[in-house]
Order: structure tokens, then C-alpha cells, then sequence
């Protein structure tokens, strides 16, 4: 299961979030804006990354990331479709 969702610019500030689970922290998103987008790796890695013992799945569409966050073992092509159905609605 998702434990949270996060849009977040191109900076890495987080503009929209959603925590369904108490199992993951805002620190987490900011080791991931630390390890990803600081480093200018988004663009050259794999769309998974884990850190921390959480996983984050996520996708960049124009100047946002769309972010899952998750400590437990979730299907990446429910997570990736959920994602690129939010984008598609915030168009």
C-alpha cells in the first residue's frame, strides 16, 4: 500500500502531499530530494529508488515530480499507472 504521495518542483519544495500511512516522514522526502533531484540523477536513473528503507516510485512530468512513497512490497505498474492517472487529471 502507498504510505504517501508528493508533488514537488523542480527544486525539490513540496507543493502537494498526502500521507495515508504514519509509517513514513517528511524526512524521507527530504532525503529524496537530497539524493535525486539535488544531484541532477532523475533524468539518468531507474524510476525507483530506495532510500532509507522506503521505496519511492516516481515520474517527472514538465518541472513537477510525482512521487510514491512505501516501507511495504507494492505492484510498480499499479503505483506508475496511479501516477500517470493523476497527471492525466491535472492537466
Amino acid at each position: 500500500m502507498i504510505s504517501m504521495i508528493m508533488v514537488l518542483n523542480q527544486k525539490g519544495e513540496i507543493m502537494i502531499s498526502r500521507q495515508y500511512r504514519d509509517d513514513v516522514s517528511r524526512v524521507a522526502a527530504d532525503s529524496f530530494r537530497i539524493q535525486v533531484i539535488a544531484a541532477k540523477e532523475a533524468s539518468s536513473q531507474p524510476p525507483i529508488k530506495r532510500i532509507e528503507n522506503c521505496s519511492f516510485l516516481y515520474t517527472r512530468h514538465l518541472n513537477m515530480y510525482f512521487v510514491a512513497l512505501t516501507k511495504s512490497n507494492v505492484n510498480p505498474a499499479l503505483v506508475f499507472e496511479y501516477l500517470f492517472q493523476k497527471i492525466r487529471v491535472l492537466k
